[in-house]
């Protein structure tokens, strides 16, 4: 792949408030906002990200996704199509920026996301 990617792990939680607190507590370090909770809050523990997603209805087998991250979508979706990867969701618009969709051998969708 021309672009690097990098990995992100997203916890999907129910109530964003109680889940910052619980990984505050295990020492990740995050800001969340005043006012209402934001659907997307980034957080880090010694360099490596974690965000939290509030979600409506946490996935089924778990609340835990795997995602990347990348700086030109456009590129990763040219060589993830060069490499005969299928693209299940296409580039959109989310509000933390842009993101698509692949899905691997086992079934796993994994989110490839352009902040």
């Amino acid at each position: 792949m021309r672009e690097t990617l990098r990995l992100l792990a997203i916890v999907y939680v129910s109530d964003m408030a109680r889940s910052f607190a619980f990984y505050r507590a295990l020492g990740f370090v995050g800001e969340l906002p005043e006012g209402d909770a934001p659907v997307w809050l980034p957080m880090q523990l010694g360099g490596f990200p974690l965000a939290l997603h509030t979600v409506g209805e946490l996935p089924r087998g778990g609340q835990v996704g795997i995602a990347f991250s990348a700086d030109d979508l456009e590129a990763v979706a040219t060589d993830l199509r060069a490499a005969d990867i299928e693209i299940v969701r296409p580039i959109q618009d989310e509000p933390f920026g842009r993101s698509l969709v692949v899905r691997d051998p086992d079934g796993l969708y994994i989110q490839i996301n352009e902040h």
